[in-house]
């Protein structure tokens, strides 16, 4: 399997990909994702493909993963998507960002995983301040 992912916490989900990788595995991943009791408190989704030889996607199916993750962002909008990627294959998630410009999403590109977690870090410790200040009110 090229693809290994996982819930963190109910707040943070992984995927980290390598080989060659097709829109079967994303959507597997997707599946696993969005099929969890986790997904309506989710903030962070960081999907990994630093360590991945290629895509074996087109446009087409860059548009089929926008359209599960359009339905996805109407249960729950409040989701940020980390996405590292190298410089060759940048453009993928540009295309993806393009696509979704439409959800109600942050979406944030990286070419080093450490820049990413960074993120993922300051997103989840206010994630975490914000559900402190929900139970006070």
């Amino acid at each position: 399997m090229p693809y290994k992912c996982e819930w963190d916490s109910k707040y943070s989900f992984t995927a980290e990909f390598t080989g060659r990788v097709s829109l079967e595995e994303i959507m597997s991943c997707d599946t696993f994702f969005e099929g969890n009791e986790y997904l309506d408190s989710a903030r962070v989704t960081l999907w990994d493909f630093s360590a991945m030889e290629d895509f074996d996607l087109s446009r087409d199916d860059i548009e089929a993963i926008v359209v599960i993750d359009r339905i996805t962002s109407s249960m729950n909008n409040k989701i940020t998507v980390l996405l590292v990627l190298k410089e060759e294959h940048y453009k993928h998630g540009e295309l993806y960002q393009f696509y979704a410009k439409d959800l109600n999403w942050s979406i944030e590109i990286f070419t080093e995983r450490s820049e990413a977690d960074r993120s993922k870090l300051r997103l989840l410790r206010a994630c975490s301040k914000s559900e402190v200040n929900d139970k006070k009110v």
